[in-house]
């Protein structure tokens, strides 16, 4: 698939596919959108959940220039599993934590394509067990030039 950064949040689509090609096809792979049509404990697992999660902006040699604009952007992968054996949640853990490993591999280093840098693990969230549900988010910091209009508006 190939998308110039022409859409703010073109990185999205092409996460989700990274990780459909290169993750277990047991592992569903969820958007936003997916998460928001999913009621009470419904969650699909095993998962992993492509969520954006903000932007810096980096700095500009101009000020003022226009045709591109470079973000650093934090994008979040959620994995989850599910399993209720034990109140601890320890069983939960050691399958999130081979997801984990195989989410890490696909993406660490990955560029997604022109205006596109590599994605890097970075500091991410808390783990949370919750209800027989393991989370467990690992954040993603991906340089990306952004191309706006060089039209002036009147």
């Amino acid at each position: 698939m190939s998308i110039r950064p022409d859409n703010f949040l073109a990185l999205e689509p092409l996460i989700i596919t990274r990780l459909a090609e290169r993750l277990d096809r047991k592992i569903h792979i969820l958007s936003a959108a997916d998460l928001g049509k999913i009621h009470g404990n419904q969650q699909p697992t095993p998962s992993v959940a492509v969520l954006y999660g903000g932007y810096n902006v980096s700095p500009q040699p101009t000020s003022g220039q226009r045709g591109a604009v470079g973000t650093r952007q934090t994008w979040m992968s959620v994995v989850c599993t599910r399993n209720v054996t034990s109140i601890s949640g320890a069983e939960a853990r050691l399958s999130v934590g081979a997801i984990a490993a195989a989410v890490i591999d696909a993406l660490q280093g990955w560029r997604a394509g022109d205006g596109f840098g590599p994605l890097a693990l970075t500091n991410g969230a808390s783990a949370e067990f919750v209800n027989g549900l393991f989370y467990l988010p690992l954040a993603w910091d991906a340089p990306v030039r952004n191309y706006l209009s060089c039209e002036e508006q009147p």
